[in-house]
């Protein structure tokens, strides 16, 4: 469902959910942070899938809310300033839109 990749010196997550790729840099160069943001994501859209975790709200930062729980507005060009959402990984989110149409 989701994986890390090495990254400039840290890693990404890149992950499918609702028909669209988002892919995420962690601010982190230690492979058992990025294990274990590869696990939450995972485990939450499961939680998702079986209706007992809620989807992100409409127009929220689908990543942030997948590996941290926060439910963040998303700018309106799709990405997240490093910090904004204030997640422990502090990174960026973008969103492929171009690749929903391919999943």
């Amino acid at each position: 469902m989701a994986s890390i990749e090495p990254r400039n010196g840290a890693f990404r997550i890149v992950f499918r959910f609702g028909g669209r790729k988002y892919s995420r840099t962690l601010n982190t160069c230690d492979p058992s942070v990025a294990s274990s943001a590869k696990t939450t994501v995972e485990q939450r859209i499961k939680l998702i899938k079986s209706g007992i975790l809620p989807p992100p709200p409409d127009g929220h930062d689908v990543a942030g809310y997948l590996i941290s729980g926060e439910s963040t507005p998303t700018k309106s060009n799709g990405l997240q300033k490093r910090g904004d959402h204030g997640d422990e990984f502090g990174a960026d989110v973008v969103v492929d839109d171009d690749l929903a149409d391919l999943i």
